[in-house]
């Protein structure tokens, strides 16, 4: 499993607030639109991304196609789905509250899955599908980063990885932002 540390997440916080912010300035947003009026609007872009990075994520559910998935696709729509997940974070009135339980869900979950015998007997058809399901009145976006990175790690990504293609994501976010996207 990919082990981030709680810098790292108040790391992709701190960075997903100035990229917001620089959004909502760009786009005359107001920040009560941001946390009310727009919400509608995040929670369709996460459930869009986590569609895709679902469907980059082919050979573990398209019994019917023999060709190997793009590994530079799955990290990449996992990024934009980390993105939307510190999106929703951040928006949350206990920010700093969040990035620790976040944290400290991931830390005890990663904990327990180093304690199995059989990690690959996890069906990942099946965590897959719950992914799919995401319910955000009902669930926490923790619970999605968990499983991209849970994910991530059966392909063999790492933390470096991660981070390095967060930060390559982040930096083309706001190159589309400057020119227009």
């Amino acid at each position: 499993m990919i082990e981030l540390t709680l810098e790292d997440f108040k790391y992709f916080s701190k960075k997903q607030t100035l990229l917001d912010n620089a959004i909502k300035k760009q786009k005359n947003i107001t920040h009560d639109e941001w946390l009310h009026d727009l919400d509608n609007n995040h929670t369709i872009a996460l459930k869009v991304e986590i569609a895709e990075f679902v469907n980059e994520c082919s050979d573990l559910w398209k019994y019917w196609k023999d060709k190997e998935p793009n590994r530079e696709q799955i990290i990449d729509e996992a990024i934009d789905v980390i993105h939307f997940i510190f999106l929703k974070l951040n928006k949350s009135k206990r920010q700093d509250d969040s990035i620790y339980s976040i944290y400290e869900l991931y830390y005890l979950v990663n904990k327990k899955l180093k304690h199995i015998e059989d990690v690959e007997s996890i069906s990942y058809k099946n965590v897959l599908s719950d992914l799919l399901k995401y319910n955000d009145e009902k669930e926490e976006p923790e619970l999605l980063l968990f499983v991209v990175l849970f994910i991530l790690s059966h392909y063999g990504f790492t933390r470096d990885d991660v981070i390095n293609h967060y930060n390559k994501k982040n930096a083309i976010n706001f190159e589309r932002l400057d020119n227009g996207y």
